[in-house]
């Protein structure tokens, strides 16, 4: 659609353009248009440095939020780097005790929760760290195999369904899906701020056509730090 279409920002080259569109949407999508984000919210973003990830840090900090990041814990500088007021480290015992731990205070709890991984495990125990009046949304589920799918499947609609009186959750929980009559929106502003050095398209490699077998490799192995490009001359 036209409407949907907007011309690439001068200072960036067309391959950072090329990783702009589907994850910044998507991270636009999730935090602003579906759990409402805004200047002064305190967002935590699952998954810091993975390619949505990236985005969510950077439009949570553009919009004005104090943001938190899960990452590795050698990753925890570079979630910084994109914005990130703090890191923490997912690899740990029990990363949702440390969470409710740290931010269990009614004035350090979150308004947004942004689940770029998939974990049903982190809303059914986030009411240790997110406020009554905030919101999560993930965008994934787990699908390594059917079974895992389907137990993900039934995870979310579990979360979604079960009353309060039955131990469900009070909070707000949404499964992000994108809508083309917002993208134009989303878009346009997405390119207002890589214009103003808001936001910054991170790589992590590129690969020319016949080799796109590597960056798939590369995606399949859960650790690109940036979008994974392909090349064709």
């Amino acid at each position: 659609m036209p409407a949907n279409c907007v011309r690439k920002p001068k200072n960036i080259s067309f391959s950072e353009a090329a990783g702009v569109s589907l994850a910044g949407l998507t991270a636009y999508t999730a935090m602003i248009n579906t759990c409402g984000m805004k200047a002064g919210d305190r967002v935590l973003v699952n998954g810091g440095t993975g390619g949505v990830g990236i985005w969510a840090v950077q439009i949570a900090k553009a919009t004005g939020c104090y943001v938190v990041a899960t990452c590795s814990g050698q990753n925890i500088e570079r979630v910084k780097g994109y914005g990130a007021d703090e890191g923490v480290d997912y690899k740990q015992d029990d990363l949702y005790a440390d969470l409710a731990q740290r931010y269990g205070d009614e004035d350090r709890k979150f308004d947004v929760v942004f689940d770029s991984i998939g974990t049903p495990e982190l809303y059914h125990r986030c009411e240790g760290f997110v406020k009554p009046t905030g919101h999560v949304a993930t965008i994934s589920l787990p699908s390594d195999t059917l079974t895992s799918a389907i137990s993900a499947g039934l995870s979310f609609a579990d979360a979604k369904l079960r009353p309060t009186f039955l131990g469900g959750n009070k909070i707000p929980y949404s499964f992000v899906m994108l809508k083309p009559e917002t993208l134009g929106g989303a878009l346009r502003q997405l390119a207002s701020w890589l214009e103003d050095g808001k936001l910054k398209a991170v790589i992590d490699s590129e690969h020319k056509f016949e080799n796109a077998l590597d960056a798939y490799n590369v995606m399949l192995s859960g650790r690109a730090k940036g979008k994974v490009i392909v090349k064709m001359e």
